[in-house]
């Protein structure tokens, strides 16, 4: 049976200091996407996207548009939803392919941008979109979700 050493003061006084409640901190845009999902939630879309067009230059604005997309396809206006994410396309294709502005690439958004479109039922706006992907990695990715959608799956 081993014995368990005592705690050095110093690890006494990091457990302490792990104990304590720690304050979040969310960046501005973080703030705007929580308003923005939160005027989704009450149905608020044109204050959402109001929100949204403030994100246009930050890494949150396709964060933004997917949400609002989202929020119009459940609400049954498939056609603003389809268009909500043409812009999104658009605006992705504007980065650079190693854009260090979000630390992602581009080809990441883009298959987001085509997941969204076949949750919205927009099989041919997903097909062109993927064809922008210039990545293995995410090419293969939105062509086994484009099999799927394609199957109703």
């Amino acid at each position: 049976m081993s014995t368990a050493r005592p705690l050095s003061e110093s690890d006494k006084a990091l457990a302490k200091l792990l104990a304590q409640p720690r304050e979040v901190v969310e960046t501005p845009q973080e703030t705007v996407l929580r308003e923005l999902r939160s005027h989704l939630s009450r149905g608020e879309l044109a204050e959402a996207q109001q929100l949204a067009t403030s994100l246009r230059t930050t890494t949150s604005y396709p964060s933004a548009l997917l949400a609002i997309a989202e929020a119009q396809h459940a609400r049954g206006d498939n056609e603003a939803a389809q268009q909500t994410l043409r812009t999104l396309q658009q605006q992705v294709q504007q980065w650079g392919e190693g854009d260090s502005r979000t630390g992602y690439p581009r080809a990441y958004y883009l298959l987001e941008v085509v997941q969204a479109q076949l949750r919205v039922g927009d099989v041919a706006g997903a097909t062109q979109t993927a064809q922008l992907i210039t990545i293995a990695e995410y090419w293969q990715r939105a062509e086994q979700a484009l099999a799927q959608g394609q199957n109703g799956g």
